[in-house]
């Protein structure tokens, strides 16, 4: 007998989220990303360099440096002095300081945008490994289930002389090896929902959860906020600007800054007034040490947008090859595999009490069914997660919620 896993539908006992009752219990996909987007780490990470970056931006918005008042008065009083100065760079250090900073909140904005994403993604993706996991454990109960009622049937069989010790022993066998998958199961499920209750930061129940992971698919999107560029390759070409403009202004402070200012003084009843001047002559310390760390970080930052961008073309190339893959396995497949095996489980009962198929064979077969329907809730889980894949390649904003998205409210993406 062979099992063809199927997936067009998930005919199990608990309802998809559309069917679901009214509970508070009850997380849905959208509801789990939007509270992963809010916790996982490296959004937390990224917002808090978009903030640094915003920050040391508006710090260099109008001088480098800020103004020193310096002022004296002698003991006796008959003498007094005083001074402002501003430093000034007179090789234009601010400006290129001003456009590092700008491309570094550029960088940083998209950054948080891309962690977004991925969030959601691994939330998406956690939330699918759940259903699968539960089903999983579905099918185990079942499992030890049919082995419970062989064996009994069996033991029945033997107080009347139509079955062997050896027959008894293979069926308390199948029960023991039944029992094993089932608390393996149990173990996997465990291990999925704390993976997403730790990602949403809310307990969740398994039992709580839909039956078919293709569930936490959102409805794709015709556009991107970023335009046809992924927003990590845009961020990383934003980190080449500042790292040319770092360059620039490291070039630049081999001058430093020239303190401009006036002076007051005064002795006895005489007063003078005068302009400062205050300049560090560029003899010994040229900034040569961070002249070459600039120069290094320049060919680092075209380095790494390189080696970006074959990576995302090959990210793209194999997450469309997977969707191919899965909408194909999709099409091709049974329409309601879990119904299908609960019609083979009925015949392979069916047989073995009417004769037809021996002890070792029913047990075989029961089997090979189970692992069908463990198989047919395995490809729904690996065609969700191919098409998440592709969802995350091609950096769709439907992987976010839909209501932060229309409203431009993630990651500051309009």
């Amino acid at each position: 007998m062979v099992f063809v896993p199927c997936l067009s539908q998930a005919a199990d006992a608990r309802p998809l989220p559309a069917d679901a009752p009214a509970s508070e219990s009850f997380l849905t996909p959208d509801a789990a990303v939007a509270a992963a987007v809010r916790l996982h780490p490296s959004v937390v990470s990224a917002q808090v360099a978009h903030q640094q970056a915003l920050g040391e931006a508006a710090q260099l918005r109008v001088l480098l440096s800020n103004p020193s008042v310096s002022g004296s008065l002698s003991v006796d009083g008959q003498r007094s002095s005083g001074s402002v100065s501003q430093p000034l760079s007179l090789t234009g250090e601010g400006f290129a300081a001003r456009r590092e900073a700008s491309a570094r909140v550029e960088a940083a904005r998209l950054r948080l945008w891309r962690a977004q994403l991925e969030a959601a993604l691994a939330c998406r993706a956690a939330y699918a490994n759940s259903i699968v996991r539960s089903g999983k454990v579905a099918i185990a109960e079942e499992g030890l289930e049919l082995t419970q009622k062989l064996r009994v049937a069996v033991a029945r069989q033997l107080e009347v002389g139509e079955a062997s010790t050896l027959e008894l022993r293979l069926a308390q066998l199948a029960e023991v090896q039944a029992g094993a998958r089932l608390l393996e199961a149990h173990k996997q499920q465990a291990e999925a929902v704390r993976e997403l209750s730790a990602l949403t930061g809310v307990s969740v129940d398994s039992f709580a959860l839909a039956s078919d992971p293709r569930v936490v698919l959102p409805q794709a999107s015709i556009h991107s906020p970023t335009g046809p560029e992924r927003s990590d390759l845009l961020a990383a070409r934003a980190s080449i600007q500042a790292a040319t403009a770092n360059r620039t202004r490291t070039r630049a402070a081999v001058l430093a800054p020239v303190g401009l200012g006036v002076f007051v003084s005064e002795e006895g009843p005489e007063r003078f007034v005068g302009p400062s001047v205050q300049a560090t002559l560029p003899i010994f310390d040229r900034n040569q040490a961070d002249r070459g760390a600039a120069e290094a970080a320049l060919d680092q930052a075209r380095a790494a947008e390189h080696a970006l961008a074959a990576k995302i073309e090959s990210e793209r190339h194999s997450a469309k090859h997977r969707v191919f893959v899965a909408d194909g396995l999709e099409s091709a497949t049974l329409e309601n595999p879990i119904a299908e095996a609960r019609t083979a489980l009925a015949s392979i009962d069916a047989g073995y009490r009417s004769g037809e198929v021996d002890l070792p064979s029913t047990i075989l077969l029961q089997k090979e069914v189970l692992t069908g329907e463990s198989a047919a809730l395995d490809l729904l889980g690996g065609i969700t997660l191919a098409r998440l894949d592709w969802l995350l390649a091609v950096e769709d904003p439907a992987l976010l919620q839909p209501q932060e998205v229309a409203a431009g409210q993630v990651g500051g993406v309009p």
